[in-house]
């Protein structure tokens, strides 16, 4: 009712299955060529680069609140207490004079 009172007319049925089978090889061609070329290495090791670099980061910042919990002489959480004596994390540098 709505097509015929503003005039518009749809397109055949044949249009939209040739459209959807075009776009579905059109896909399948470009994730063929993504793999055959090794984009997602390089997005792999690019991410477990960016993931390992957060994972450092949230550990230095772990061991700075619970160094500076206990300087104040707070009881540590249990989330911290891990970051209590972390041999594997670069020490606290002090400021520097210069700045």
């Amino acid at each position: 009712m709505y097509r015929e009172v503003h005039g518009l007319m749809p397109l055949p049925r044949a249009f939209y299955l040739r459209l959807g089978a075009g776009c579905f090889v059109l896909g399948a061609c470009m994730e063929l060529f993504m793999i055959k070329t090794g984009f997602y290495d390089v997005v792999l090791r690019n991410e477990a680069e960016r993931w390992e670099e957060s994972r450092e980061e949230q550990a230095e910042f772990g061991a700075r609140v619970a160094r500076a919990l206990e300087a104040k002489g707070v009881e540590l959480p249990p989330s911290l207490q891990q970051f209590r004596n972390s041999k594997n994390l670069p020490a606290q540098q002090p400021p520097r004079k210069d700045q």
